[in-house]
């Protein structure tokens, strides 16, 4: 169940970025800079999650007030707790901006197919950190990656127009 759950949120937050980076696309060729874009997006999740808060609380207030108190478990605290919150904003905001940065030189389809290199650099990191040899399925699912990312962004057509700035930008963005 909780493999299905991952599959369903990926392709949710993969189809949020396809559909944002349509959006910054168009703002980005009506003179909307990469800044006020951040901004306004953070802006809306913010007012989307607050929303959402309140809702959630509303009804749990209703749920909690009708149960039994003792049943109820800690929250556990994080021992540098404003230290993660500050890297995971700073993690989150320089993803969004190296990403709309990339899509101004690069198609909307390879910004994404860049921002979702995270599969292969997160196995490379883990075999960095852990210090242990990565499983063969890993490295058969990071060479799947490479080559649909090759064949996805048309690297093998004549056509093809590589834009260095752009591809740079799209990897600091994964």
């Amino acid at each position: 169940m909780n493999k299905i759950k991952g599959i369903i949120f990926v392709s949710i937050g993969a189809a949020s970025y396809g559909i944002l980076a349509t959006i910054i696309k168009l703002a980005n060729n009506n003179n909307f800079g990469t800044a006020g874009l951040t901004f306004l997006q953070y802006l809306f999740g913010v007012l989307v999650l607050s929303i959402a808060t309140f809702l959630i609380n509303t009804k749990s207030k209703k749920t909690i007030s009708t149960t039994n108190t003792a049943n109820q478990t800690a929250i556990s605290t994080s021992k540098y707790p404003r230290l993660k919150l500050m890297l995971f904003g700073t993690s989150l905001g320089l993803t969004s901006s190296f990403y709309y940065l990339s899509i101004q030189y690069v198609p909307v389809s390879v910004g994404i197919i860049l921002l979702m290199q995270t599969v292969w650099m997160g196995i490379l990191l883990e075999f960095f950190i852990d210090r242990k040899l990565v499983s063969k399925a890993k490295i058969i699912g990071c060479i799947m990656v490479l080559l649909g990312t090759l064949f996805a962004s048309k690297v093998f057509e004549s056509d093809f127009n590589f834009n260095i700035i752009g591809f740079i930008y799209g990897l600091l963005a994964a």
